[in-house]
C-alpha cells in the first residue's frame, strides 16, 4: 500500500479481505486512479490573472491531479487573493472530460468568488483605561485604519497582527 501511495498516482487504495482459509488468504485491491489534467477553466477571477492563478496553483497539462495535489493547488491560490486582501475568497471546483472516451484526462474547472476586498475601517481596544487609544494604536505599525486621505492603508495582515498584540501586551507590562 505505502508503495502504493508514494507513486502520487491514486486517489483512493483499499485492500479487502475476500476469503480465508488454511491454503492462505485471498484479497482483493481496490485503486481509484487520479486523473491526468488536460486543460484548466477558470472563471470568475477579476483581480488575479487566470496566468497568474495557473502559475501559483501549479497547474501543468499532464500531470496527475490527485486530491491532495488539487487541494494543495487551491490553497496556494487562496492565499495569493489573501496576499492582496481578499479574505473572503471561495474557490469550487469540477472535473469534466469532454469526451465519452476513456483517455482518463479531465479538465479542471476553477469557479472562483473573489469577495470584498477587505480593509480595517476601526481599531477598538476593549478593557484600556490606562491609555489613550491612539497610543496604542500608534504601536501598531503594519495595521493601520483605512483612511481617505490615506488609501494605502488599511490593509489586513493577519500574520504582522499577532506580533502587534504582542508587542501592545508587552508595552503594557
Amino acid at each position: 500500500i505505502k508503495r502504493l501511495w508514494k507513486q502520487e498516482r491514486f486517489n483512493d487504495v483499499q485492500i479487502l479481505l475476500l476469503e480465508e482459509s488454511t491454503s492462505g488468504i485471498s484479497i482483493e485491491i481496490m485503486i481509484e486512479e487520479a486523473p491526468i489534467l488536460k486543460d484548466v477553466i477558470i472563471s470568475g477571477n477579476k483581480k488575479v490573472k487566470t496566468k497568474k492563478i495557473i502559475e501559483v496553483g501549479e497547474f501543468i497539462p499532464g500531470q496527475v491531479l490527485t486530491n491532495t495535489k488539487l487541494f494543495n493547488a487551491i490553497e496556494k491560490v487562496k492565499k495569493e487573493y489573501r496576499d492582496r486582501n481578499y479574505h473572503n475568497i471561495s474557490i469550487n471546483y469540477n472535473l469534466s472530460s469532454e469526451s465519452q472516451v476513456t483517455d482518463f484526462t479531465e479538465n479542471l474547472i476553477l469557479e472562483i468568488d473573489e469577495g470584498k476586498k477587505l480593509k480595517i475601517k476601526e481599531i477598538s481596544f476593549n478593557g484600556n483605561n490606562d491609555f489613550k487609544d491612539s497610543k496604542l494604536r500608534r504601536l501598531m505599525k503594519n495595521n493601520k485604519e483605512w483612511k481617505f486621505f490615506f488609501p494605502w492603508k488599511g490593509k489586513l495582515k493577519k500574520s504582522e497582527l499577532e506580533n502587534e498584540k504582542l508587542m501592545i501586551t508587552q508595552f503594557y507590562h
